[in-house]
């Protein structure tokens, strides 16, 4: 597990190229879609690709763990149509593969 929170910086830098904002922006708690759809993704990815559970995520972002579920919920949404999740994937595939 703990290999797996060491990815987490790499996978920030990834999403943040994507979508275009800041790692400041990506922690942060400002509320404008591309930001929310960012950390969407970014939980996403750090969830279902690298099975880190939402305590451990909450604790690292500091928020609360059903903000978390959401994001990830939310983002089984976006899948299908969101072009920068589609690419934060194949991104992350790709810069990470070991």
């Amino acid at each position: 597990m703990n290999e797996n929170m060491n990815l987490i910086p790499k996978i920030e830098e990834i999403v943040c190229k994507v979508f275009n904002i800041t790692l400041e922006d990506l922690r942060g708690n400002r509320k404008f879609r591309s930001h929310t759809d960012a950390r969407s993704v970014l939980f996403h990815i750090l969830h279902v690709k690298y099975y880190i559970s939402f305590y451990r995520l909450s604790r690292y972002y500091d928020k609360h763990h059903s903000i978390i579920i959401r994001s990830v919920n939310k983002c089984e949404s976006l899948k299908g149509l969101d072009k920068g999740f589609c690419m934060c994937e194949l991104q992350v595939e790709n810069n990470l593969k070991s």
